[in-house]
């Protein structure tokens, strides 16, 4: 069970410099527990597994969303692509699970899917506006050594979920929205 909680006063966010702080070390963290949670790798209880997958996903979700906020401090932009690969990478090594048990546990599976969805469009923002940007070359470059590979790992996320859906006919499921692109400062080009 994550032991990480998302709690700051709702007008004021966290400070900067705590958040940065927060962010490094806790999204690194969190990975790494998902990665190698006993209670996950389990497949004696699959609901119990399902219901731990959805809770580190919100968690994956929220540190992500929140990454927006600072947009310009790129060590916090670099963790979200670098962490949030290897995130995507230990959710496609769960995929057979997820296949197996997805008659029985459909929709806690599909909110998953949801949840972690939020969490790719807020890393292909930083993708897409790491590849545009050409401000602040030397920063810039330190991210973008990790952009092919957290895209390769979207696209392999996206196609591991189309073909899920399309093995148990729910194909209506899986739909693909209007590509827009946003700054990662919520404009939208």
């Amino acid at each position: 069970m994550p032991r990480y909680s998302l709690v700051f006063v709702i007008n004021r966010g966290p400070p900067s410099h705590l958040f940065c702080f927060f962010f490094l070390q806790t999204l690194p963290e969190m990975v790494e527990s998902f990665t190698s949670n006993p209670e996950i790798t389990k497949k004696n209880n699959p609901k119990n597994t399902i219901r731990l997958m959805n809770e580190y996903g919100a968690v994956f979700a929220k540190i992500c969303q929140l990454s927006k906020q600072f947009h310009s401090n790129t060590s916090i932009l670099k963790s979200c692509v670098k962490d949030g690969r290897v995130m995507l990478e230990a959710v496609i090594k769960r995929m057979p699970f997820l296949q197996t048990n997805f008659v029985s546990n459909q929709t806690e599976i599909l909110g998953f899917f949801k949840v972690i969805q939020n969490a790719t469009r807020t890393m292909q923002i930083i993708c897409t506006n790491t590849k545009t940007s050409r401000k602040r070359k030397s920063s810039v470059t330190s991210i973008a050594a990790f952009i092919p590979k957290c895209k390769r790992a979207m696209e392999h996320f996206i196609f591991s979920v189309k073909s899920l859906l399309k093995s148990h006919d729910l194909d209506a499921a899986f739909t693909q929205g209007l590509c827009t692109c946003t700054k990662a400062c919520r404009q939208t080009i």
